[in-house]
């Protein structure tokens, strides 16, 4: 089952999108009994790197119910919304995941990149922090 997951990883680094949705695809299948977050959002990602924002926000939005406040997924779904036009719901997910990621500390985010080296997980959390502040000046510009 695992085994999907990575090779959905893979095809997504790799460019070969409909190859990774259809692995995450299956990896959620079998994972709905844990119900993980992180295949959501990488399926998420997947729909996004697709321009599939309506896919990607709903996506997201499913991985939510199990990870209620999650900021992985409120990013996802942010950037998500902000695409689709509606930039007050985007506004209020990227706020709220600018709150979880304020009370990340490294340790968590290596727990959710466990294969990256640990050394890069300051970094890690301040592009992640980035990220977030750089999508709420977006959705703030165009008020």
């Amino acid at each position: 089952e695992n085994a999907y997951y990575i090779r959905g990883l893979i095809y997504g680094y790799d460019g070969e999108l409909e190859k990774a949705e259809q692995d995450f695809l299956k990896f959620i299948s079998f994972e709905k009994e844990k119900r993980g977050w992180a295949a959501h959002n990488d399926l998420s990602w997947i729909y996004f790197r697709q321009g599939n924002y309506e896919k990607a926000e709903k996506t997201a939005s499913s991985g939510l119910l199990y990870s209620p406040g999650n900021p992985w997924l409120l990013i996802m779904r942010g950037v998500s919304l902000m695409n689709l036009g509606e930039k007050q719901k985007a506004r209020e997910d990227l706020e709220m995941a600018r709150d979880a990621v304020a009370e990340l500390t490294e340790d968590d985010w290596q727990r959710a990149y466990p294969g990256n080296d640990p050394r890069i997980a300051a970094e890690g959390l301040r592009e992640m922090k980035e990220t977030v502040e750089f999508n709420l000046h977006l959705v703030s510009v165009d008020k």
